[in-house]
């Protein structure tokens, strides 16, 4: 297929240059962008659509500034402007992803080598083969110079992490959703893992991205046990190989009587979590996120860690939101709710986890333990559907599934990148706050991690 698919290029970019200054070159552009977008579906290169896209746009202003400038300086003859060249930068994407994959491991030395030579020869080649008049003492060298840049730069932004990346992550939409975590996919380390013999506990790992994870790590040869609240989710999950405990985190009383049936740890997934639509208060009057998520988790590893049930070395991951981004740390608000909104309730103690994270890896009470914060993305789950129909609705098919939202998540348990106290977002260490006003100071770190530890 890549051969044929080779033949059929090379014959079109023949066409194009041919008889591009005649008539028919008024149809070469449009036949070019169908060309590329049937490139797409068709043989399907190793490129996310939007990243394919915006390469598409790179190199189409690409040659309509450098045929232009030729144009403009004389180095190519004409009454007008040749636009049908245009094309051929339109053509020439289809070879990213696929025939031009092996130059990604190319020095950048190298590939501006291969761009000026082959790219001067290209051109060399077009003008012979069709009509265009061009002076030779401006032209050669310009392509050469061109081409010196264009290819190394075309290769980075197609394989590598690039200013396009950027632009994407930056847009937040097109980041935290599927086509994100495709893109990012490209630049995962193919890991041959086996977690055999590692025993991990994940709280609300009876659906969603807890349950999806749980299935990864047992497959990697980990023994699982899952938390939840669902008895009926349970037993299901136990069918498939994973210990089920039954454990509310709102309801603090019987976290003694399930820590002593666990086994000793190697890492445990701070995963449950839910989005009540109206306020609902745990038999101490602490609002049910704030008493599960933060301080029922916190409560739960306190006792694995007293009770020496968590093995040297063990990771503590704690699964937080993007929701948080937007939210600066309020202990008052926390612990108040005046107010109660379900969504932003959740974003403040999304937020909060990731700061307690932070003060207990500089705590010396948990050395040899490293605990770590992450988001998933925007992921489908009937948690999300439930709690938020509207953009579950609005979304669509771009929400990511479940076991591509868990894949930082089992990724954080083997990796030998890990920082303690780092935030995570698609096996990347990245910030957890959109700007320096959004971190806490330190009277507000004091304050949460005070109050956590004294309910």
């Amino acid at each position: 297929m890549l051969i044929l698919k080779l033949v059929f290029l090379n014959v079109l970019w023949l066409i194009v240059v041919k008889y591009g200054q005649q008539d028919i070159g008024r149809l070469f552009l449009p036949v070019a962008l169908v060309t590329s977008i049937i490139n797409f579906y068709i043989f399907k290169p190793k490129i996310e659509f939007r990243k394919y896209i915006l390469l598409l746009v790179f190199m189409t202003l690409w040659g309509l500034i450098q045929d232009g400038l030729l144009y403009q300086f004389g180095a190519i003859k004409g009454k007008e402007y040749p636009l049908w060249t245009v094309s051929l930068w339109v053509i020439f994407v289809c070879y990213y992803g696929d025939v031009f994959n092996r130059f990604n491991k190319f020095s950048s030395v190298h590939l501006s080598l291969i761009g000026a030579f082959a790219g001067t020869f290209a051109y060399w080649g077009g003008v012979q083969q069709s009509d265009m008049v061009v002076n030779t003492i401006i032209f050669y060298p310009a392509i050469f110079l061109s081409w010196l840049i264009f290819f190394p730069l075309s290769i980075k932004l197609a394989y590598r992490y690039s200013f396009l990346d950027l632009l994407l992550d930056k847009s937040i939409i097109f980041s935290f959703d599927k086509s994100g975590y495709k893109r990012h996919e490209q630049f995962f380390k193919s890991d041959d893992i086996s977690l055999e013999g590692k025993t991990i506990l994940v709280t609300g790992g009876t659906s969603g991205i807890g349950l999806s994870c749980a299935r990864d790590l047992n497959k990697l040869g980990a023994n699982l046990i899952v938390t939840g609240r669902n008895l009926q989710k349970g037993e299901q999950a136990q069918k498939e190989g994973l210990r089920f405990i039954p454990m509310d985190l709102v309801n603090w009383d019987d976290f003694t009587l399930n820590v002593d049936k666990l086994d000793k740890l190697d890492h445990v997934i701070l995963n449950a979590g839910a989005m009540p639509d109206e306020l609902v208060l745990n038999k101490y009057g602490v609002e049910s996120q704030l008493a599960s998520q933060l301080i029922g988790h916190y409560k739960l590893i306190s006792m694995l860690r007293k009770k020496n049930k968590l093995k040297t070395n063990c990771r503590i991951i704690w699964v937080s939101s993007g929701g948080m981004y937007l939210k600066k740390l309020d202990v008052d608000e926390l612990f108040s709710n005046l107010n109660y909104d379900k969504v932003s309730t959740y974003a403040m103690v999304k937020r909060a986890q990731v700061t307690l994270v932070e003060e207990l890896s500089n705590d010396k009470d948990w050395e040899g333990v490293s605990h770590l914060s992450m988001h998933p993305g925007w992921v489908r789950t009937d948690g999300l559907t439930n709690a938020l129909p509207g953009f579950t609705k609005f979304m669509s098919t771009q929400l990511r599934a479940p076991h591509e939202g868990a894949d930082t998540i089992v990724w954080l348990t083997y990796s030998k990148e890990v920082q303690n106290g780092a935030f995570y977002f698609d096996r990347k260490a990245v910030s957890a706050y959109v700007n320096e006003s959004y971190k806490p100071d330190t009277l507000s770190r004091d304050d949460l991690v005070k109050r956590v530890k004294l309910l």
